[in-house]
């Protein structure tokens, strides 16, 4: 790549190297003791080189902020750290018609590249900033999800909090979580927000939830945790932007939502 394509690359690299805790120095001093160039044109490669070029110049010329081109320049970092991750890991890029230009010069790759950092540009939750640029560099290695699945992924996580981020990952080991059983009415009110969420989740189709013939039809917040399970999509969905990647501080300051306090003390006494 020349000098002045690779410039368009370099100016969001270099924004987001300030945002990102190191995780940019980190990526590019080993392979290349400076930061331009260092994967584009390297390991990239020309499928999504172009790509990365063409909608980079297009963010620049947008006018934002100073706080949307620190989320742009810091999604830039993330989604090079994840597709360098998974290249490193042997995965190969989809053989199927992501890739395949078509009319205007556009093709399904830079669609969703443009529409991961629109989405990013706009999400004052800034958490979920790395998650959303992870789903991208995940997608273009997945073929079982095609072009209109990747676009109502990207709606639903444009859609969602932080915390139901978390809470997908929550239920993804709900097993070691030992969520409550009892309803939530016999505990504190903080928890109707989050079993609100829950809820949220179950009309995206990410959870399931049983109701007992019991309930009749009483509020449905009022349900125990225990009740929700992530749905098979949902599952698609934590791994697609590699929700496992949660800090561990957030999951737990969720989960204090749904479980005993004494098991959350004894989960972080095991990280510990």
């Amino acid at each position: 790549m020349d000098k002045k394509n690779s410039d368009s690359i370099d100016h969001w690299i270099n924004i987001g190297a300030g945002t990102t805790s190191g995780i940019a120095s980190n990526i590019f001093s080993s392979m290349n003791p400076t930061i331009e160039g260092a994967i584009i044109g390297g390991t990239l490669g020309a499928l999504v080189e172009g790509t990365f070029v063409r909608i980079g110049n297009e963010m620049k010329n947008r006018l934002l902020s100073k706080r949307e081109e620190k989320r742009i320049g810091s999604a830039f970092v993330f989604l090079l750290e994840k597709v360098d991750e998974n290249l490193k890991n042997g995965n190969h890029y989809r053989k199927d018609d992501f890739f395949r230009e078509t009319e205007g010069d556009y093709n399904y790759n830079a669609e969703i590249l443009e529409g991961v950092l629109i989405t990013i540009q706009k999400s004052y939750e800034e958490k979920k900033v790395k998650f959303i640029s992870y789903f991208y560099a995940n997608i273009i290695f997945e073929t079982r999800w095609d072009r209109l699945h990747a676009n109502h992924f990207l709606r639903l996580a444009e859609e969602m909090s932080y915390r139901q981020f978390c809470l997908l990952a929550i239920y993804y080991h709900k097993e070691k979580f030992g969520l409550n059983k009892e309803p939530v009415k016999n505990h504190r009110i903080v928890r109707y927000d989050t079993m609100a969420d829950i809820h949220s989740l179950k009309e995206k189709a990410l959870f399931k939830l049983i109701i007992p013939m019991t309930h009749g039809s009483g509020f449905v917040y009022q349900l125990p945790p225990e009740n929700a399970s992530i749905s098979d999509y949902g599952k698609a969905f934590y791994d697609l932007f590699d929700l496992a990647k949660i800090s561990k501080e957030d999951i737990f300051e969720v989960a204090e939502h749904l479980i005993p306090l004494e098991k959350i003390k004894e989960m972080r006494e095991e990280e510990t």
